[in-house]
């Protein structure tokens, strides 16, 4: 499997807290075992940092109505330039979704789909923040493009009316459990639910919006009473200077 993080920014460069979460995911990455060549950051500038440079793109894949959706809105490009090659899994994520246990391709059982989505746990709706494919989808993110653009919508409600229509039949895909891609709200919900230990953490670290995540997945400060990370991602938040 190959791990895959896309971001693109129109100022040409890293704003200061996304570089930082690249720079904590390239070690979280490294600490997990991933080798080198299997780590790719994809941005539209230069960067470099322990050993991973990041492969460069235009800025014409961002999409500015909605950022978060070029994760998605890239994947065609990926697969005709053979980024995204056949016979390979590929997980693309945000830069905070946070892995936290190794995931081996036989655990998440795709032979038999093009696809992994989650869902919010919570809600039915996909969450896009962290999803597994193969090149064969590459017909399905043509389609989910042109739907983005079509009606300046997010991927998540784009993706959601292709697969309730049908236009993305059921046998393309599989629903994987939440713990690919634990969120930020209703963490005690999400948490019973969940498949343990939880493999990926999804926060936004510097969101400092209406939760408090630092204090929800790195101190404990939940409903559940503890922190939601391992000690070792812990610990290369605090070698980042964020404790």
């Amino acid at each position: 499997m190959k791990n895959i993080m896309v971001f693109l920014h129109p100022s040409g460069s890293f704003p200061k807290e996304p570089e930082l979460e690249a720079r904590i995911q390239i070690d979280n990455s490294l600490r997990l075992g991933w080798n080198a060549s299997n780590l790719m950051l994809i941005t539209n500038f230069p960067f470099e940092y322990n050993g991973i440079k990041a492969l460069t793109v235009g800025i014409e894949h961002f999409v500015p109505f909605r950022p978060r959706s070029t994760n998605t809105a890239i994947v065609p490009f990926l697969c005709h330039v053979g980024v995204i090659e056949e016979g390979e899994l590929y997980w693309i994520h945000d830069l905070d979704a946070h892995q936290l246990q190794p995931i081996p391709e036989s655990e998440l059982a795709l032979q038999e789909v093009d696809l992994g989505l989650t869902t919010y746990g919570w809600s039915p709706k996909w969450c896009l923040g962290s999803f597994f494919l193969r090149r064969s989808t590459r017909d399905i993110f043509e389609l989910l493009k042109e739907t983005i653009y079509e009606n300046e919508e997010e991927d998540e409600r784009a993706m959601r009316r292709l697969t309730k229509s049908g236009a993305v039949p059921e046998s393309r895909y599989k629903t994987l459990n939440i713990t690919y891609n634990f969120g930020m709200r209703q963490v005690g919900y999400n948490y019973q639910i969940a498949d343990k230990p939880i493999r990926v953490a999804h926060f936004h670290p510097f969101s400092g919006k209406d939760i408090n995540t630092i204090d929800v997945f790195l101190r404990g400060k939940n409903e559940l009473g503890f922190p939601l990370v391992t000690q070792e991602l812990i610990q290369i938040f605090k070698d980042h200077g964020v404790k």
